[in-house]
């Protein structure tokens, strides 16, 4: 048995997490939802701002409109996940260099319900779930432990796509993970 806990104002998602009902703190997976337009990570806001420059005329952006050269700066840190079964599946498309490094396996191919443990699994299906039906974007920054006992602690940009131009079929994500190895360095001094 799982519990979710989740933290609004209005219709506005502030922060989710999920934990087992019978567990312990250290098992929490947590999501804090943070002003997309107080994005401070030059790579993120660089993705941000080529996704806004092609979402025109309240149509959201096709897979297509983006090339490798769009993501320069990011793209080891690019994920592009599939959205199937009328959103009840998220499947990894692309997983860039750094993105694979950080998680320590291949993510192409493997769905969300394949990866992570089972609290990130929830946490990050809800969120996914909210992200295709508003069509908007998100910045969260995300919390968990992994099944080996690493600590993951990072920021992730998600840009809904859209073939059709309002249908989300597909999610261009960016993670940051600078934010736990700064950590990780002014615990290490």
């Amino acid at each position: 048995m799982w519990r979710g806990f989740i933290v609004a104002r209005g219709d506005e998602v502030l922060a989710t997490a999920v934990l087992p009902s019978q567990g312990l703190l250290e098992n929490l997976a947590w999501s804090l939802r943070l002003p997309i337009d107080e994005l401070d990570q030059p790579e993120l806001a660089e993705v941000l701002a080529v996704w806004r420059a092609k979402h025109r005329e309240a149509r959201l952006p096709p897979r297509a409109a983006f090339d490798a050269t769009d993501l320069k700066r990011a793209i080891s840190h690019v994920m592009i996940l599939d959205v199937r079964n009328g959103e009840r599946e998220f499947v990894f498309r692309l997983a860039g260099s750094e993105t694979v490094h950080i998680h320590r396996r291949e993510l192409t191919g493997c769905a969300i319900a394949e990866i992570g443990d089972r609290s990130w699994q929830i946490m990050m299906r809800r969120e996914l779930v909210e992200l295709v039906e508003r069509g908007e974007p998100q910045l969260s920054r995300l919390r968990y432990q992994t099944s080996s006992g690493l600590q993951r602690d990072y920021r992730e940009l998600r840009l809904p796509l859209a073939d059709d131009g309002r249908t989300v079929d597909r999610i261009l994500i960016v993670q940051d993970f600078t934010v736990g190895l700064l950590r990780a360095s002014a615990g290490a001094l």
